[in-house]
């Protein structure tokens, strides 16, 4: 049995062809997808709708969680216990955008997506797939396992376990469990536009992972986003998501760290723009997204 996952696809409709392509290619008996299939591109109905066609499993990861979120605090359903501090943020905006050009039916859908998806066929039983952790789509296994996990991880029966969200291929082993994080449909960060996906395969007694990639183009995912005036609705977060898929390097972490080492918190979208031109001028692409701000 080979099993193709795709997960982070983000809305990046070409890439996840491209993937679908180069799985089919590789000849998977079947395809899963692990979560935060949409949200920010404007591909992202287009990209659950491909997947429901064809009959691929559809993981609830936190992107998801995000777009209903933002949905439910503008219907004004979502319950106060429930609204965080950065659901009314300048940096949500990128999800407010996508999140009021989809219709309620849509939202429940994204909502009804499972967690985690084990398949109780024989030897699969062995593996269980989720968005972050079995428990979790917000955290998991990459850098850190802590006591909590700790006791999830040995508690569960499953001894391979394949997740995505950290945007980063690995598989490695912990304890007696063997963790395989799958890389980034739509928003890859290892400075190659490529569309990054995974093949799990039993041979003999165990189970073996193997990371894949296929470039693709990139170009349609950036016109629809700029052409829809999204880049410029999104304000700085958007900013930082075009120049991820448009250099397949990391913007969104590396731009909070830097407003965190300058003392900006909290600040207005006015004032977060102004640093967000001033980051992206200090590493030298703001004059690649700054007219379409």
């Amino acid at each position: 049995m080979r099993i193709g996952i795709v997960s982070d696809i983000h809305g990046n409709l070409a890439a996840l062809e491209a993937a679908l392509a180069g799985l089919n290619l590789s000849g998977v008996d079947r395809i899963i997808c692990l979560g935060d299939a949409v949200d920010p591109f404007p591909g992202s109905k287009a990209t659950i709708e491909l997947l429901e066609r064809l009959a691929i499993p559809i993981l609830r990861g936190n992107h998801e969680d995000y777009v209903v979120t933002a949905a439910e605090l503008t219907e004004g359903t979502l319950k106060e216990s429930s609204i965080e501090p950065i659901h009314v943020t300048p940096n949500w905006e990128p999800v407010r955008v996508l999140a009021r050009s989809l219709s309620q039916e849509f939202i429940k859908r994204l909502k009804n997506l499972p967690l985690t998806l084990s398949l109780d066929e024989g030897l699969l039983s062995e593996v269980v797939f989720c968005h972050a952790s079995p428990s979790s789509n917000q955290s998991g296994w990459r850098y850190a396992t802590d006591e909590r996990l700790n006791c999830e991880l040995s508690a569960h029966p499953a001894c391979t376990m394949v997740c995505g969200h950290w945007h980063m291929p690995e598989t490695r082993v912990w304890q007696n469990k063997q963790l395989i994080t799958c890389g980034s449909v739509g928003i890859p960060l290892r400075g190659r536009v490529e569309s990054e996906f995974l093949i799990v395969e039993r041979r003999g007694s165990e189970w073996h992972s193997n990371h894949g990639a296929t470039i693709y183009d990139n170009t349609s995912t950036l016109e629809d986003y700029r052409n829809l005036g999204w880049v410029a609705a999104g304000g700085p977060l958007a900013w930082m998501l075009y120049d991820e898929v448009r250099t397949a390097q990391r913007r969104v972490v590396p731009f909070n760290q830097w407003l965190k080492t300058n003392g900006i918190t909290q600040p207005s979208m006015s004032v977060l723009k102004e640093h967000g031109r001033q980051f992206l001028k200090e590493i030298g692409t703001w004059s690649e997204i700054a007219p379409y701000t």
